[in-house]
């Protein structure tokens, strides 16, 4: 995903001056001219939470994955807004906010709660095509969550055979 990023009024060498500033919080900031200027933003908050999110933002046109998009979305009304706009992430939105939780199914094993809750985060995190891993102490069942998960995968699209998981899938 393309972002176009500047600052209103700041020359481009200053940028990095400014984006400093808004990281260290500094209210008062000197550019390259020599100019005092005062950073009075009501959502430095925001700003502060862009900069930290996306360390290599640069003035004009910057390639953001649709993660940090979606990261940003959560720190900036303005750029939720913006992104609903788009089909694309008007459908992701509504996927995450409508997501259900679900048993596994024709899978001959209880999982216990805080497996029940990998294998829908490991589901819900497939479903929206963002890929994560799955990690957390030795022996807690991560192998069982993941069985289930393309399992449940195969359930969905048999002909799929959970190809993009670079694995042969029977079913179970």
């Amino acid at each position: 995903m393309n972002v176009s990023f500047d600052i209103e009024g700041i020359k481009t060498e200053d940028v990095e001056i400014v984006m400093e500033a808004i990281k260290n919080e500094q209210k008062y900031i000197t550019l390259s001219s020599g100019e005092l200027v005062k950073i009075a933003n009501k959502s430095i908050e925001e700003l502060v939470g862009i900069v930290d999110s996306i360390s290599n933002l640069k003035v004009g046109e910057n390639k953001i994955s649709k993660i940090k998009a979606l990261q940003l979305a959560q720190i900036s009304k303005n750029i939720q807004e913006d992104l609903v706009k788009i089909d694309e992430f008007k459908d992701l939105f509504h996927k995450i906010k409508n997501r259900e939780e679900i048993e596994p199914n024709n899978i001959k094993v209880n999982l216990f709660p805080y497996q029940k809750l990998g294998f829908n985060w490991l589901k819900n995190m497939y479903d929206i095509w963002i890929r994560r891993i799955l990690a957390d102490d030795m022996g807690l069942g991560k192998t069982l969550q993941t069985i289930s998960l393309l399992n449940e995968i195969y359930q969905e699209k048999p002909k799929f055979h959970c190809i993009n998981y670079c694995a042969k899938f029977t079913a179970l």
